[in-house]
């Protein structure tokens, strides 16, 4: 709980990629019907400031959002952002 945001975010999205990703053409498919709240519950934070660090994850090309999925785009890169802290 003592690390910021967007690294639990990170960590919680590779668990999810380990646990539940499915290995597409252009990255890892979670397929989870996971409401904003619920993953604001995971990761101790308000669904507003959870939206947020998902928009910038999109924003940075790291993750897309659509339909209660994710599509994690570069593994690699939120390792490291989960890896900073």
């Amino acid at each position: 709980m003592l690390m910021p945001l967007r690294a639990r975010g990170g960590h919680l999205l590779l668990t999810l990629v380990e646990y539940h990703g499915r290995r597409k053409p252009n990255g890892y498919l979670i397929d989870m019907k996971r409401e904003e709240e619920e993953l604001a519950e995971m990761l101790g934070r308000s669904r507003q400031s959870v939206n947020r660090e998902i928009r910038a994850l999109e924003k940075a090309g790291l993750i897309e959002t659509a339909y209660s999925q994710f599509l994690v785009r570069d593994v690699k890169a939120l390792k490291e952002i989960a890896d900073k802290y």
